[in-house]
């Protein structure tokens, strides 16, 4: 990767870092669908554990009571940690929509990151078109997400009292955590949502490349 895109992507030591959340901690994305898959496969991971319950018991009877506490354990540490991880989820579910975003724009310059490497081998057909317009709309793509992912932690960590006194604030303060390219109001959304249109393109026009690549593979 070039030095002008690693300044641009957003790792996940920064992104624990504005966040104050690892992202390890919750599932992605934050939908019930989801929720209920890792449910399931918890499910199935304790009745594994179930299952070498009684194969061991089969095999080692006199320790009997050790496998007991040994299975039981395993078990109660799989509830306890798939239980944690959902109520993280739920009651993070703006924080990891923003963390969706993120991942679409690190998805974005690691795909211009891979024409680069093509462009480099000899595929001059791979050159991004109008890289510094590109590169320019991605700063600014940066720059909201980070203002964004700002304002989250602010929100959640005054919650009490934007609860209690939300008649003292000027707007609603919930909508500041919504990246302001989906609002193309005043001269700045614009901009932003001209950024995020070009970002999109660039996206659209690698993902073409990729099939095309593999077609003829």
């Amino acid at each position: 990767m070039t030095p002008d895109l690693e300044g641009l992507e957003i790792s996940r030591g920064e992104l624990k870092h504005l966040s104050g959340l690892g992202i390890n901690r919750v599932y992605r994305p934050a939908t019930f669908k989801k929720l209920l898959q890792e449910g399931l496969k918890t499910l199935l991971a304790m009745g594994l554990v179930l299952l070498s319950y009684g194969i061991l018991i089969g095999i080692f009877p006199a320790y009997q009571t050790v496998l007991v506490v040994i299975h039981a354990i395993a078990c109660f540490g799989l509830i306890i940690d798939e239980t944690l991880k959902i109520i993280t989820t739920w009651r993070h579910k703006s924080l990891i929509a923003i963390w969706m975003q993120v991942e679409r724009y690190n998805r974005i310059i690691h795909a211009i990151a891979f024409c680069d490497q093509l462009e480099n081998a000899g595929n001059p057909t791979a050159k991004v078109p109008d890289r510094s317009q590109i590169l320019s709309a991605l700063k600014m793509i940066r720059k909201e997400l980070v203002r964004t992912l700002n304002t989250e932690v602010m929100i959640r960590r005054n919650r009490c009292l934007i609860k209690e006194s939300s008649h003292l604030f000027p707007c609603d303060v919930s909508n500041l955590t919504i990246p302001q390219w989906q609002d193309s109001t005043t001269p700045d959304h614009q901009m932003l949502a001209e950024a995020w249109d070009i970002a999109m393109a660039v996206e659209a026009i690698v993902i073409k490349s990729v099939k095309l690549r593999d077609k003829y593979l």
